[in-house]
């Protein structure tokens, strides 16, 4: 069995070097991270994305699931689990329906967090950074131009932090 903490490095590194990647072909912040999937042409690269959308969900929560585990809510990170997945898979089959995976992104989004609060809330502390950018980007708009209509794919990173911070710390401690 692979040992968590791998799981978790792999995981950030699953996303972080293509999502640099995209920055760096696009030369700005994509969308989303879920929403890529309706950049590429139908057929093998979007079954790529959705194995790759299910490896790190599945690299991700495993950790998690089995922490919540010992504090019997192991179905939480579950349930969760299962939204990525269907996240993933959504777009192969249905691209006219967009509000459902979009919906579902969501869900997954906010039961990642409640799983995060779960098992170490004080990791909750990185949506500071959310604050702190929305208010930047208030008092200053031209100082985060960057990120306008970026919204949803920074609250997907700062979903993923926290998460990623959590099975961290879980296998320090």
């Amino acid at each position: 069995m692979i040992p968590m903490a791998v799981m978790v490095i792999v995981s950030i590194l699953m996303v972080v070097l293509p999502v640099g990647i995209a920055i760096w072909r696009i030369k700005g912040l994509p969308d989303s991270i879920s929403s890529m999937v309706y950049l590429l042409p139908e057929g093998g690269c979007r079954w790529l994305w959705t194995l790759w959308i299910w490896a790190v969900g599945a690299l991700a929560m495993i950790p998690m699931i089995e922490a919540l585990d010992g504090k019997d809510l192991g179905i939480v990170g579950f349930v969760t689990l299962v939204l990525v997945y269907l996240v993933g898979a959504w777009p192969l089959f249905d691209e006219g329906h967009r509000t459902l995976h979009n919906v579902l992104g969501v869900s997954a989004g906010i039961l990642s967090q409640l799983c995060v609060i779960l098992v170490s809330p004080l990791c909750m502390l990185s949506w500071s950074l959310f604050a702190l950018i929305m208010s930047v980007g208030y008092v200053f708009p031209n100082v985060t131009r960057w990120c306008d209509g970026k919204v949803v794919f920074i609250s997907e990173m700062l979903c993923l932090i926290p998460l990623w911070m959590s099975d961290i710390c879980m296998q320090a401690a």
